[in-house]
């Protein structure tokens, strides 16, 4: 896989709820550039060529160790218990990636550690944090674009839109250190798009701060699912914690 970097729309008042304008305008805005849809290699009826558009999805877990009735000791207390993030992406090859952000550890297993998680290991979902949208192409990068949404568990499974994003991937190179010049400069054209845009919303799109893979010991020089998952998880915490920070905001 290529090296990748995650941008979202950044409102121009903190809190503000997200907009479907800001997200029509990103796609307007990638059509512009030249971005073209991209296509699955699935064929039906017979028919020769792409048969659909492709489809960008990534789940993002928050699962959190639970206490049965028998497990109430003392020595145990909510805040000492574990949590992981357990990321799932379409093109992950069947395969997820628990991210551990306490102990900086990655893990790869098969897509089927989620339900072992909650049926064998006492685990239950905390959220459900999912960025799906389409997938687009323009020379030799792949532009995911679309929303994030926040499903909570217990809560009739209510769905929250926490906001859109733009997700840029390099494929020719799997070398952060060779590829990020590439994409700064197409994120640069992207953003300098945007901002030209008589069409433009209040806001901006804006990159998430850059991670330090070197903190995280099993991660080496080439990108790979393991870092993307890395990034995921850095940015579903951000947004949860915009989100809390919003919702105590309003209730002052």
């Amino acid at each position: 896989m290529g090296v990748r970097w995650l941008l979202w729309w950044k409102p121009a008042i903190a809190g503000s709820p997200p907009s479907t304008e800001n997200e029509k305008f990103l796609e307007s805005v990638l059509e512009k550039l030249g971005c073209k849809q991209k296509y699955t290699p699935e064929r039906s009826s017979g028919a020769r060529g792409p048969t659909g558009h492709a489809k960008y999805e990534t789940k993002c877990y928050l699962l959190r160790q639970q206490l049965d009735d028998s497990s109430s000791r003392a020595d145990v207390s909510p805040a000492g218990l574990r949590e992981v993030w357990l990321v799932q992406t379409l093109d992950a090859n069947n395969l997820c990636h628990l991210v551990d952000s306490r102990k900086l550890s990655v893990l790869e297993a098969d897509n089927g550690m989620l339900q072992m998680l909650e049926h064998k290991l006492e685990y239950g979902i905390k959220a459900c944090i999912t960025l799906s949208g389409r997938q687009l192409v323009k020379g030799d990068f792949v532009v995911r674009q679309g929303s994030v949404t926040l499903t909570m568990p217990g809560n009739h499974n209510t769905t929250t839109v926490l906001g859109h994003i733009v997700e840029v991937e390099y494929l020719p190179l799997s070398c952060p250190t060779i590829a990020n010049p590439m994409l700064k400069e197409f994120v640069q054209l992207l953003q300098a798009r945007c901002n030209a845009d008589p069409a433009k919303p209040a806001g901006s799109l804006q990159p998430f701060a850059p991670i330090d893979f070197k903190r995280w010991p099993s991660l080496g020089p080439t990108f790979t699912f393991e870092h993307y998952s890395v990034m995921c998880v850095e940015m579903m915490t951000q947004f949860l914690k915009q989100g809390r920070q919003d919702r105590q905001g309003r209730n002052q």
